[in-house]
């Protein structure tokens, strides 16, 4: 288990990588073929290009926190809201803005704000943490939310590469925490494993958030799974542990005890491996 006060700040290639291959018309590498790349989109209203509806300013969120992660925390998709969706990012070099996790969700971001108690426990434990989307671009409006998903994750037969493949291998984690059904799907199908009943399995570990790894992948990290905040814990697994959960933990909400005591079990987890 990793001990570093400092966090590393040397982008990854890959990183850059995507950032610059977002940046050109059409889009090059896997973007080339993404129904989310902004040269092919017009769902998004963007002031700043006038007569040109596509959107450069909603640009790709990812990589966000450590650079030498221990965890990777591993959402579906990046969220609408953009903070400056004026701006041209076209000709801007890759910068990243925030390098604690939880400065994130003071900004834009609910889903970072609902699981911020597992994100806590990992800062207050020197944990090097890393955060990135498993689709790097919102997704395109009215369409089925699953387009792009297969290119950026190199599921596709139209691509020769994996951006979610390359990123998370240069980065070389201990374990990825993946959040909810498509993400879990997609990283598994990735490293040669389907999913079968997402919420039933993520409950099925011994530890009291059911957190446990997975097992019969190729994947050369870990990877466990969590419930996203999106999701409605009515499930008849999740409700047998609910009142021991909402016992130990002290928040407000069934939510934020979930992601706390999940964090608690990470640590020990990361105690012993």
């Amino acid at each position: 288990m990793g001990d570093r006060s400092e966090t590393n700040t040397s982008v990854p290639s890959t990183v850059t990588e995507l950032w610059s291959n977002w940046q050109q018309p059409n889009g090059t590498g896997p973007c080339a073929d993404c129904p989310r790349h902004w040269s092919r989109r017009s769902d998004i209203p963007d002031q700043s290009q006038n007569s040109n509806p596509n959107n450069y300013g909603m640009n790709p969120w990812f990589a966000e926190g450590d650079y030498d992660p221990d965890v990777v925390v591993m959402a579906e998709e990046p969220g609408s809201h953009d903070p400056r969706p004026d701006d041209n990012r076209l000709n801007n070099r890759f910068e990243q803005t925030r390098r604690d996790i939880r400065e994130v969700a003071n900004e834009d971001s609910e889903t970072i704000e609902k699981v911020r108690p597992l994100f806590d426990i990992l800062y207050d434990n020197n944990i090097p943490t890393y955060w990135t989307n498993m689709t790097k671009c919102h997704p395109v409006g009215s369409n089925n939310n699953t387009d792009g998903q297969e290119e950026c994750c190199g599921l596709s037969e139209e691509v020769e590469r994996s951006y979610l493949r390359d990123e998370i291998e240069e980065l070389d984690p201990q374990i990825v925490i993946t959040l909810g059904g498509p993400a879990t799907e997609n990283l598994l199908k990735l490293y040669g494993r389907d999913l079968s009943d997402f919420a039933k399995t993520t409950m099925s570990g011994d530890a009291l958030s059911g957190f446990h790894t997975r097992n019969n992948h190729t994947a050369p990290f870990e990877i466990a799974t969590a419930f996203h905040p999106r999701y409605v814990f009515n499930n008849s697994e999740f409700q047998s542990r609910k009142n021991a959960i909402m016992d130990i933990q002290n928040h407000d909400g069934v939510k934020k005890s979930y992601y706390s005591q999940y964090g608690n079990d990470l640590m020990d987890w990361l105690s012993i491996n």
